[in-house]
């Protein structure tokens, strides 16, 4: 069974009952049901979102689901859905898309200012050489951490000369 079976059951459903227009018996409908080749599109359409899930194609169903809400927004407003079927077509397509979305991307990282963070490290240098026992060893954890975030800058290993550059005394 295709993920999220049911909200793709519901739409198939609801395209099926709009695509048949008819009570089965043989009759004339009393009113008409979507124009065969609309009903054709939003099924296709409505498949390609459960394809793209089967494939594991999370963002590229999400896209497809706002193709068919869209083609349904757009058939209704062209007069091609009967009442009747309009209020259950929409509410289908849209919980569709509704369930169907691609996962949020994580923020980016904050930008790191390497001369601040270069300026920091030597002032806690500077102010480390007047320190003794405790305070000395809680600004020499402070210095480590602004090494290890300089070093995502390119600069300074904590080993070096301390001129950030990344080289070491030789």
């Amino acid at each position: 069974m295709r993920r999220g079976g049911t909200w793709l059951a519901l739409a198939g459903a609801v395209l099926a009952l709009a695509a048949c227009g008819g009570n089965g018996d043989g009759a004339a409908p009393e009113e008409p049901g979507l124009p065969p080749g609309l009903a054709e599109r939003l099924a296709n359409e409505s498949e390609a979102v459960a394809d793209k899930l089967d494939a594991g194609d999370q963002c590229g169903a999400a896209q497809q689901a706002d193709v068919l809400e869209d083609a349904v927004e757009q058939a209704i407003a062209d007069g091609n859905v009967p009442d009747r079927f309009q209020a259950e077509l929409t509410a289908a397509a849209q919980k569709l898309q509704n369930d169907v979305n691609c996962p949020q991307q994580p923020p980016p990282a904050p930008e790191v200012d390497c001369e601040e963070l270069e300026g920091q490290k030597q002032a806690l240098e500077e102010q480390k050489e007047d320190t003794e026992g405790d305070e000395a060893k809680e600004l020499d954890q402070q210095i480590k951490e602004l090494d290890r975030q300089l070093k995502a800058c390119g600069k300074g290993n904590g080993e070096g000369k301390g001129n950030g550059d990344g080289e070491g005394d030789e």
